[in-house]
């Protein structure tokens, strides 16, 4: 059995180690016979350049001026940051958060100014319960924090809170006003104190003035906890505030917007302004928007009062088939009568709301009017191209050449007061006084003729209406230039008077 000793070599390895020594020996630049020689390329490496030099000094100096830029602009943002950090916490300021029961009650500056406002609240629970000492079991946690101006609790609202600590229920009085607590005080006078104060201002020395509340008023006993109760004045306060409320107008005769403005302590221009479009020109009927500032609590006043007002007449009508149908004339004139008023003016806030009468008493007697009413059917209300006479009286001056001047028309006599006709149906254009033609109805008869109507005593249309033909316009008088009462009666033909006699006789 061979034996392999550690360390020895083989035959075979030493007679190969051998040849390879007679062949020129083992090379000193490798490692052992079995690694060939490596052969390393030779790298082709120019020298730089002066261009190549002067870019790499660009790049350098680049990078270090972009370092240093970024380094100036992180540290200008953490002073930024660090000076807003320090004006906000400047706005901040040292605070004492109460909780009570896990809930804030309040904020306030210190320990001690919370104790103090405890030690007053406690002191007018005191006098709620008549004098006895109060003990409040539950103490509040107070933690220290810093908080802005505005976190700071007011005083009533702080000393409210620490009352609702209280765990004690007592009898109160409750003000409902139209079915909403408005108010809660200690007793029943405290709150009928409150209610009479509210109407003080309107309370009068005179016994024909009742004073009273134009809402539903109500005072009803509650149990509560102490802290619910408040003062006196602080009810007062909450009835006495005011509140806006959009009214509704109608403007009488005789109104003005000053006036109204007036009556309901409003600036006109407030109402211009909440009415786009209304002016000085309000008629009567028409409806306006007021803004009119009211009390919570509304003061009703009714005051009775005594005067003396008209009784209209009543008027009898007969019918008359001679007169057109809208038309009527008065054939006995009735009179009004007159009557003693025993009333109530109700009034609320000093405004007058509504008038309640009383009694009655008949002074004298009203005088029944008769009145004649047509009953004809009216013709139709235009031109139909035929005239008629506007009335029966005499031709006493005819057309053309009178004298010295030239007569644009006819004269008919009559006696003041007969009725003038229009000749023709159509508009009234003109309805007035008019130099020499004195009181003058002008016709235009939807065509090219207009007929005039001069020296009336009375005229009985306006301009705009439209007549028909047959129907009064007027009465004959001797108005204007005239030598007695007459209708001075013309036709008119594109402007430019003509004979009307050429057209009456047709």
């Amino acid at each position: 059995m061979a034996i392999k000793a550690e360390g020895i070599r083989s035959s075979a390895y030493m007679q190969a180690f051998n040849r390879a020594n007679k062949k020129g020996g083992t090379s000193a630049r490798r490692n052992c016979v079995a690694v060939p020689e490596v052969k390393m390329p030779k790298l082709k490496i120019k020298p730089p350049t002066m261009e190549l030099e002067r870019r790499a000094v660009h790049r350098l100096k680049l990078f270090i001026a972009t370092r240093r830029t970024v380094a100036l602009i992180s540290a200008i943002c953490i002073a930024f940051f660090l000076i807003a950090g320090l004006i906000e916490n400047s706005q901040y300021k040292s605070a004492v958060e109460v909780q009570f029961n896990g809930q804030t009650i309040g904020v306030v500056s210190s320990e001690e100014e919370f104790e103090k406002y405890f030690s007053e609240a406690k002191a007018e629970l005191s006098q709620f319960l008549e004098g006895n000492e109060v003990y409040v079991e539950q103490k509040p946690i107070l933690i220290g924090r810093r908080v802005k101006e505005n976190a700071f609790s007011a005083t009533n609202e702080i000393k409210k809170n620490i009352k609702s600590m209280v765990d004690i229920s007592i009898a109160a009085y409750a003000i409902i006003v139209d079915g909403k607590q408005m108010g809660l005080v200690k007793d029943e006078t405290t709150a009928n104190a409150v209610l009479q104060e509210i109407k003080k201002p309107f309370l009068l020395d005179d016994p024909n003035i009742k004073v009273g509340f134009a809402n539903n008023v109500e005072i009803e006993k509650k149990y509560v906890q102490v802290g619910a109760i408040q003062q006196k004045e602080e009810v007062f306060n909450a009835l006495s505030q005011l509140k806006e409320e959009v009214k509704q107008y109608t403007i009488k005769e005789n109104d003005t917007l000053w006036g109204i403005a007036q009556l309901y302590k409003i600036p006109v221009e407030e109402i211009m302004r909440i009415n786009p479009g209304v002016g000085e020109n309000i008629q009567p009927g028409q409806q306006i928007n007021l803004t009119v500032p009211e009390p919570i609590l509304g003061i009703e006043t009714r005051e009775t009062v005594v005067y003396n007002e008209d009784i209209p007449f009543e008027v009898k009508e007969i019918e008359d088939a001679n007169l057109y149908q809208g038309r009527r004339t008065v054939i006995d004139k009735g009179f009004n009568g007159e009557q003693k008023v025993e009333a109530e003016i109700v009034k609320v806030n000093g405004i007058e709301t509504g008038k309640e009468v009383m009694k009655t008493y008949v002074l004298s007697q009203p005088k029944i009017q008769t009145e004649k009413v047509g009953t004809k059917p009216v013709p139709p209300k235009y031109g139909t191209g035929v005239f008629r006479r506007p009335t029966y009286g005499v031709l006493t001056s005819r057309f053309g050449t009178r004298g010295r001047e030239w007569h644009t028309g006819i004269d008919l006599a009559g006696n003041i007061g007969d009725p003038i006709y229009a000749s023709d149906g159509g508009k009234v254009i003109f309805a007035g006084r008019q130099g020499n033609y004195g009181l003058l109805v002008k016709i235009s008869h939807d065509n090219e003729y207009v007929t005039y109507y001069g020296h009336c005593s009375k005229l009985l249309v306006k301009e705009g209406e439209r007549v028909a033909k047959g129907e009064v316009i007027a009465y004959v008088g001797n108005t204007g230039r005239s030598t007695g009462p007459h209708v001075h009666f013309e036709v008119r033909k594109d402007g430019t008077p003509v004979n009307p006699l050429n057209y009456l006789n047709r």
